[in-house]
């Protein structure tokens, strides 16, 4: 694995954290009567999360005995 690579794989990971606690702490505060920007930011922050969790998957490298196809 490159420097590169692993540089990049920490920072996804350092991000994707950062998104989901975010949203964790605030999920709770959308039970009782959320104002529209406190809605809109759990949306965002579950589509960041999501592109996140999207990279890790994408810069993970392939086992090789693992099936392709």
């Amino acid at each position: 694995m490159s420097k590169k690579n692993q540089t990049h794989i920490v920072v996804v990971i350092i991000g994707l954290a950062l998104a989901a606690s975010a949203l964790i702490v605030l999920i709770p505060h959308l039970f009782d009567s959320p104002s529209p920007l406190q809605t809109w930011a759990a949306i965002t922050l579950g589509v960041v999360a999501a592109g996140f969790g999207g990279a890790a998957l994408a810069l993970r490298h392939a086992r090789p005995d693992s099936a392709q196809g």
